[in-house]
Protein backbone atom coordinates (compact mmCIF):
# COMPACT_ATOMS: atom_id res chain seq x y z
CA UNK A 1 0.00 0.00 0.00
CA UNK A 2 2.90 2.21 0.55
CA UNK A 3 4.41 2.20 -2.79
CA UNK A 4 0.31 2.50 -4.51
CA UNK A 5 -0.45 5.44 -2.60
CA UNK A 6 -0.25 9.13 -4.39
CA UNK A 7 2.21 11.63 -3.02
CA UNK A 8 4.16 14.78 -3.94
CA UNK A 9 6.85 14.84 -1.24
CA UNK A 10 7.78 11.50 -0.93
CA UNK A 11 8.09 11.48 2.60
CA UNK A 12 6.35 8.76 4.29
CA UNK A 13 4.68 10.93 7.00
CA UNK A 14 2.51 12.31 4.52
CA UNK A 15 0.54 8.90 4.95
CA UNK A 16 -0.66 9.68 8.55
CA UNK A 17 -3.23 11.74 6.16
CA UNK A 18 -5.34 8.80 6.33
CA UNK A 19 -5.97 9.06 10.39
CA UNK A 20 -8.61 10.68 11.10
CA UNK A 21 -7.26 13.73 13.46
CA UNK A 22 -3.88 13.71 11.70
CA UNK A 23 -2.35 16.18 9.33
CA UNK A 24 0.48 16.93 7.26
CA UNK A 25 0.66 19.77 6.31
CA UNK A 26 3.66 21.31 3.41
CA UNK A 27 4.45 25.26 3.20
CA UNK A 28 4.95 27.26 -0.19
CA UNK A 29 8.68 26.71 1.02
CA UNK A 30 8.55 22.72 1.08
CA UNK A 31 8.69 22.47 5.19
CA UNK A 32 6.62 19.69 6.27
CA UNK A 33 4.76 19.63 9.62
CA UNK A 34 3.15 16.60 11.00
CA UNK A 35 0.38 17.59 13.82
CA UNK A 36 -2.49 15.98 15.26
CA UNK A 37 -5.36 17.28 16.72
CA UNK A 38 -5.10 20.70 18.18
CA UNK A 39 -1.43 20.10 19.59
CA UNK A 40 1.66 21.28 17.46
CA UNK A 41 3.94 19.58 15.61
CA UNK A 42 6.57 19.30 18.96
CA UNK A 43 3.47 16.78 20.66
CA UNK A 44 4.38 13.68 18.19
CA UNK A 45 7.42 10.94 17.86
CA UNK A 46 8.28 9.05 14.84
CA UNK A 47 9.68 5.44 15.99
CA UNK A 48 11.75 4.06 13.25
CA UNK A 49 12.34 0.41 14.00
CA UNK A 50 12.05 1.49 17.38
CA UNK A 51 14.61 4.49 17.97
CA UNK A 52 12.65 8.00 19.06
CA UNK A 53 13.20 10.89 16.41
CA UNK A 54 12.12 13.51 18.91
CA UNK A 55 14.55 16.52 18.01
CA UNK A 56 15.44 18.65 21.55
CA UNK A 57 17.62 21.28 19.85
CA UNK A 58 14.66 22.74 17.41
CA UNK A 59 10.89 23.09 17.48
CA UNK A 60 8.71 20.99 15.83
CA UNK A 61 8.65 17.85 17.06
CA UNK A 62 11.09 15.38 14.97
CA UNK A 63 13.77 16.19 12.93
CA UNK A 64 13.34 17.10 9.35
CA UNK A 65 9.92 19.15 9.99
CA UNK A 66 9.49 23.33 9.77
CA UNK A 67 12.49 24.44 9.24
CA UNK A 68 14.19 21.82 6.88
CA UNK A 69 12.79 20.47 3.40
CA UNK A 70 14.12 16.63 3.92
CA UNK A 71 12.21 13.58 5.02
CA UNK A 72 13.42 11.84 8.33
CA UNK A 73 13.98 8.39 6.51
CA UNK A 74 13.68 7.14 2.51
CA UNK A 75 10.19 6.37 1.74
CA UNK A 76 11.34 3.28 -0.38
CA UNK A 77 13.21 1.82 2.93
CA UNK A 78 9.36 1.72 4.69
CA UNK A 79 8.18 -1.72 5.08
CA UNK A 80 5.28 -1.30 7.60
CA UNK A 81 4.03 1.89 8.94
CA UNK A 82 1.54 2.56 12.14
CA UNK A 83 -0.18 5.49 13.52
CA UNK A 84 -0.93 5.66 16.61
CA UNK A 85 -3.30 8.30 18.52
CA UNK A 86 -4.29 6.61 21.56
CA UNK A 87 -4.34 4.33 24.23
CA UNK A 88 -0.19 4.29 24.18
CA UNK A 89 2.17 1.85 25.36
CA UNK A 90 4.84 2.77 27.81
CA UNK A 91 7.61 2.10 25.24
CA UNK A 92 6.11 5.17 23.19
CA UNK A 93 7.83 8.14 25.35
CA UNK A 94 7.45 11.95 24.82
CA UNK A 95 4.53 12.34 23.29
CA UNK A 96 0.55 13.77 24.30
CA UNK A 97 -1.36 13.41 21.01
CA UNK A 98 0.21 10.38 18.70
CA UNK A 99 3.23 8.14 17.71
CA UNK A 100 4.05 7.20 13.82
CA UNK A 101 5.80 3.60 14.17
CA UNK A 102 8.01 2.54 11.03
CA UNK A 103 10.10 -0.67 10.47
CA UNK A 104 12.15 -0.76 7.96
CA UNK A 105 12.12 -3.34 4.50
CA UNK A 106 14.85 -5.51 4.89
CA UNK A 107 16.56 -8.03 2.22
CA UNK A 108 15.40 -11.44 0.78
CA UNK A 109 16.17 -14.38 -0.52
CA UNK A 110 15.45 -12.96 -4.09
CA UNK A 111 17.47 -9.94 -5.49
CA UNK A 112 14.75 -7.05 -6.32
CA UNK A 113 15.28 -3.63 -6.51
CA UNK A 114 13.48 -0.66 -7.92
CA UNK A 115 14.43 2.95 -9.62
CA UNK A 116 12.33 6.17 -9.70
CA UNK A 117 12.92 9.64 -11.09
CA UNK A 118 10.12 12.30 -10.62
CA UNK A 119 10.85 15.99 -12.79
CA UNK A 120 8.89 18.80 -11.80
CA UNK A 121 9.55 21.84 -13.71
CA UNK A 122 7.78 25.33 -14.22
CA UNK A 123 7.75 24.95 -18.00
CA UNK A 124 5.16 22.63 -17.59
CA UNK A 125 2.61 24.68 -16.49
CA UNK A 126 1.33 27.98 -17.61
CA UNK A 127 2.03 31.29 -16.04
CA UNK A 128 -1.33 32.52 -13.67
CA UNK A 129 -2.37 35.79 -13.98
CA UNK A 130 -0.25 36.83 -11.29
CA UNK A 131 2.50 35.50 -12.85
CA UNK A 132 2.00 36.55 -16.88
CA UNK A 133 1.92 40.44 -15.06
CA UNK A 134 5.39 40.06 -12.56
CA UNK A 135 7.23 36.73 -14.08
CA UNK A 136 6.71 33.89 -13.82
CA UNK A 137 8.73 31.74 -10.86
CA UNK A 138 11.31 29.67 -11.03
CA UNK A 139 11.01 26.17 -10.09
CA UNK A 140 12.76 23.08 -11.15
CA UNK A 141 12.70 19.83 -8.98
CA UNK A 142 14.05 16.51 -9.13
CA UNK A 143 13.14 13.59 -7.26
CA UNK A 144 15.48 9.89 -7.88
CA UNK A 145 16.13 7.00 -5.97
CA UNK A 146 17.28 3.77 -6.08
CA UNK A 147 16.40 0.50 -4.05
CA UNK A 148 17.95 -3.04 -4.12
CA UNK A 149 18.10 -5.82 -2.26
CA UNK A 150 18.84 -9.72 -2.24
CA UNK A 151 20.66 -12.36 -0.26
CA UNK A 152 24.46 -12.88 0.93
CA UNK A 153 23.92 -16.27 2.29
CA UNK A 154 20.48 -17.52 1.51
CA UNK A 155 18.38 -17.99 4.67
CA UNK A 156 21.03 -16.38 6.92
CA UNK A 157 22.28 -13.07 6.17
CA UNK A 158 20.63 -10.47 3.91
CA UNK A 159 21.32 -7.26 2.56
CA UNK A 160 18.93 -4.10 1.61
CA UNK A 161 20.17 -0.75 0.20
CA UNK A 162 18.23 2.51 -0.85
CA UNK A 163 18.77 6.34 -1.94
CA UNK A 164 16.98 8.98 -2.10
CA UNK A 165 17.58 12.70 -3.18
CA UNK A 166 15.32 15.37 -4.17
CA UNK A 167 17.27 18.53 -6.05
CA UNK A 168 15.88 21.92 -6.04
CA UNK A 169 17.29 23.56 -9.30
Amino acid sequence: QIQALPQGTRNFLAFADLVPSMQFHQDAGGNTRLRSGAQSASAINVYIDGVGQKGYTLPGGIGCQDSTRGNPFPQSAIGEYKVITSNYKAEYDQISSAAVTAVTRSGTNEFSGSFYWDHTSDNWRKPTPQEEIGGKARENTEQYGVAFGGPIIRDKLHFFLTYEAKDFI
